[in-house]
């Protein structure tokens, strides 16, 4: 049952990515909604869920951006199994610490989409930064919506 509703949370992720992602821009920058449940798969249950929800999630969004067909999936599965490595390496149980490392993620998921897709220019770090921290926000509160849910439910969630 938890792996389906993490996957729900993925894929509500991707769509809510794909459909809505520049209606939630702000100031010029978009959140990237899908390593937000592929950090928590990732910190909560390791590198092979977090490679899983990168590869999926990725392919997802490739499947709806057509540029570069791939490069979302690489990146996201090389970035799932980072975080999942992380989670025994570092105080992946305090809030703070999980969220830094998704604000990270997303800074090195759209820098490396940006190298690997030829699309590369001066902006791309700044402009990736701040979308990692526009994510780190959004998953803070995102992440308590999931750990109330899963408190109702009777899970234990981090």
């Amino acid at each position: 049952m938890n792996a389906i509703i993490q996957l729900l949370w993925l894929i509500c992720a991707v769509v809510v990515q794909w459909a809505w992602g520049s209606a939630i821009s702000f100031g010029g920058v978009t959140p990237y909604l899908p390593l937000i449940p592929i950090a928590r798969l990732a910190l909560n249950d390791g590198e092979v869920s977090g490679t899983s929800a990168g590869f999926v999630s990725g392919l997802a969004m490739d499947l709806f951006v057509l540029d570069r067909f791939g490069v979302r999936a690489l990146v996201g599965a090389i970035l799932g199994y980072l975080l999942g490595g992380s989670r025994d390496r570092l105080a992946g149980d305090a809030l703070q610490t999980r969220l830094v490392l998704v604000a990270a993620a997303v800074a090195l998921h759209e820098t490396a989409v940006a190298v690997l897709a030829g699309a590369w220019s001066v902006g791309t770090v700044p402009s990736a930064v701040a979308s990692g921290v526009y994510t780190g926000i959004l998953a803070a509160i995102l992440w308590g919506i999931a750990v109330v849910f899963d408190g109702l439910s009777g899970r234990s969630s981090s």
